[in-house]
């Protein structure tokens, strides 16, 4: 079974309406109406709908830059947001954006210092990196806030957006660290304006329809359900779509929270609650926001359960203590009348060992002397060996160092020589050929039957290697026609 990753349950978020004097009305307004869905290790989800159907609003939740009305959000990852207007502080210049990031990240100086350096790195806008965000293209913003994503810390990133100003080299090389960080058990949630990037990269998508989840599965099946409707609604008349938003703005309005709340108290009841915990299950729904009783709960337990292993083992030390005093004194028992014993055996094994080393002692004497007669003389021998050894060795250096200088001399002659006939072909080369412009459907070929030459010289007087590849506009240089 998968590890969860990140777990949102029963998120909702009410903000009210403002009269034309931008003051409070009576009338609330729900962004979000009860999103439930988790993400596991490595995955990635996307996240699709209609503008104002509460994407990115759902991001800046999980991110903790808004704080929902009603819901769980269950993590113990590092959670970093990366979308063109709220990751990054436009007064600041790029470099300092991305040390405060990763600052936030990082306790450890020269773990930061590295992702400080691979970060920049990966952005690939060079001195621009010292300069003020606000002068930054958008392509050089999505740039850095993708690569302080993709970097620093990355356990559950948020894209939001982020994709659509990219050049194409840049987005795939985004697309390959995203790939291999789900390979090392990152997870994403990604908001984006193109099917391409979900379809790549997300292996479920989340359609959100004015504020709730309409549908949620396979990328490829969320994505055609989604597309029929927007071509449901794009073949409507202009009253008939006004109709239709003005019915989905009202459901907004007079959306029951309690519908939410009975699905939470349906899931604690499965859980051991009882109707007699209603007042808790209330206050944990309407203002324990962000923690989940359940997980809460199972978390408890866990530890009750390490702290009852403690005690009892404690307890049973305890009990142990006196058994094992008794043992200790039949021990020493056993220990000091054995002593005796060993001590009078000592004694007559003592007494037969002198005996003994004094005859053995003799015998060394003996053999010592021996032994350096024949070493004296082993090592004279030794000595002349060597020294037979040391006179060849410096005879074979120096006929060895005689070979290589002479062979050296002959490869620098023969290198010069090869450099000079090839500067001298080439020169040739050259003054027998003439610049011409290609023009929009010439190959080496056609050039090469135009001119009455070969593709190879062609290839040869431009220093192309083995390349075939022209330019329309391009300039070459081609032999001349005999």
């Amino acid at each position: 079974m998968d590890m969860e990753k990140i777990s949102i349950k029963y998120l909702t978020k009410k903000s009210p309406l403002l009269s034309d004097k931008n003051k409070k009305s009576e009338n609330n307004f729900w962004s979000l109406r009860g999103i439930t869905f988790s993400v596991t290790e490595g995955e990635a989800i996307g996240l699709i709908g209609r503008n104002g159907s509460g994407k990115a609003l759902l991001l800046k939740i999980l991110a903790g830059l808004e704080e929902p009305t009603t819901g769980f959000i269950s993590t113990k990852s590092h959670i970093y947001l990366a979308s063109m207007t709220n990751s990054i502080n436009f007064q600041l210049t790029g470099l300092e954006n991305i040390k405060k990031q990763v600052d936030q990240a990082y306790d450890d100086e020269i773990e930061a210092d590295h992702v400080v350096k691979a970060i920049i790195d990966f952005t690939e806008i060079g001195q621009w990196v010292y300069r003020p965000v606000s002068e930054y293209s958008t392509g050089m913003l999505a740039r850095l806030a993708l690569s302080i994503a993709l970097f620093n810390k990355p356990e559950v990133v948020l894209l939001d957006e982020v994709f659509a100003s990219l050049e194409r080299a840049f987005f795939e090389k985004v697309i390959r660290k995203i790939q291999d960080l789900k390979d090392h058990g990152v997870s994403f949630i990604i908001t984006a304006t193109t099917g391409l990037v979900l379809e790549t990269l997300c292996e479920r998508s989340m359609w959100l329809d004015f504020g709730e989840v309409k549908e949620l599965g396979p990328t490829q099946i969320v994505m055609s359900k989604f597309q029929y409707q927007n071509d449901w609604y794009n073949g409507l008349t202009l009253p008939e779509k006004n109709k239709y938003l003005k019915e989905k703005q009202i459901e907004q309005e007079n959306f029951d929270i309690t519908k939410v709340y009975n699905e939470f108290k349906v899931e604690q009841f499965e859980h051991g609650y009882t109707r007699r915990d209603e007042p808790r299950m209330k206050k944990a729904f309407y203002h324990n926001h962000r923690q989940d009783p359940v997980i809460s709960e199972a978390e408890k337990e866990v530890k009750n359960n390490n702290l009852n292993k403690n005690v009892k083992g404690h307890k049973k030390k305890k009990s142990n203590k006196g058994l094992v005093r008794v043992v200790g004194v039949v021990l020493v028992l056993i220990l000091l009348l054995g002593v005796g014993k060993v001590l009078h055996s000592h004694h007559e094994t003592k007494n037969r060992q002198v005996e003994s080393s004094k005859k053995v002692e003799a015998k060394k004497r003996y053999s010592k002397s021996v032994s350096i007669s024949k070493a004296e003389e082993a090592s004279k021998q030794s000595k002349i060996e060597s020294s037979k050894k040391e006179q060849s060795l410096a005879e074979s250096k120096r006929a060895s160092e005689a070979a290589a200088s002479s062979a050296a001399a002959a490869s620098e002659s023969a290198r010069k020589a090869s450099e000079s006939a090839a500067s001298e072909s080439k020169a040739s080369m050259l003054s027998n050929s003439q610049e011409v412009t290609v023009n929009d459907g010439d190959t080496l070929a056609t050039l090469a039957s135009q001119y009455g030459t070969t593709a190879q010289a062609i290839q040869d007087l431009n220093d192309m290697g083995t390349s075939n590849s022209l330019t329309a506009g391009q300039t070459i240089r081609v032999p001349n026609s005999n």
